[in-house]
């Protein structure tokens, strides 16, 4: 299947398509530009669990390389 970097990178930035290509996502919404909210189904008998991470997008020209990190931010109980 032959793709292009930026068809890639639409697919996983677009929120309504996580359910279709992420582990147990059941719902996926960007806050702003760098912060995601993401609910993912987990198995009896654990709850549905909800993390909001910071996402951080770099692309090396050169290599055409595009990498993102997500940093899950901690929730103090």
């Amino acid at each position: 299947m032959e793709i292009s970097l930026g068809g890639v990178t639409s697919v996983i930035k677009e929120p309504a398509l996580c359910p279709k290509w992420q582990y147990k996502c059941i719902y996926k919404l960007r806050l702003t530009k760098n912060y995601i909210y993401k609910l993912s189904n987990l198995p009896w008998p654990l709850n549905d669990r909800y993390t909001v991470m910071k996402s951080e997008e770099f692309f090396n020209a050169e290599t055409k390389t595009h990498t993102i990190n997500l940093k899950n931010i901690r929730r103090d109980l």
